[in-house]
């Protein structure tokens, strides 16, 4: 997949990746495997990128691999870096509407872009 440049005032995709990696290694894995993102999961929509994130075992060939097992994906929003977390209780679409309208509050770390 393409990645996009970051915008005049936004991130890039380094960037976002990044800062999610950052608020991962904060999470107390289940297990003796650290949290990793499955990068062959992250979407790229017009607004963010969406990173799903599992311990190293939950990866495919290992197990039938999941983007939302035992966690939420990531939303970063590309003009400035804002993370939100994707519950499944949530519907798709509602959280896609939610982090375009600005109606959901900023979660986690951000790391400013360079």
């Amino acid at each position: 997949m393409t990645r996009s440049p970051a915008t005049q005032s936004g991130v890039d995709y380094a960037t976002a990746r990044a800062q999610v990696a950052a608020f991962i290694a904060t999470v107390k894995p289940p297990g003796k495997h650290p949290w990793e993102i499955h990068d062959e999961s992250t979407k790229e929509l017009d607004g963010f990128w969406v990173f799903s994130w599992a311990v190293r075992s939950d990866f495919w060939p290992k197990r039938g691999y999941a983007p939302t097992v035992g966690n939420s994906p990531i939303a970063v929003r590309k003009s400035d870096g804002a993370m939100f977390m994707y519950h499944i209780l949530c519907p798709w679409d509602e959280f896609v509407k939610r982090v375009e309208s600005g109606d959901l509050h900023p979660y986690g770390c951000r790391i400013e872009a360079q």
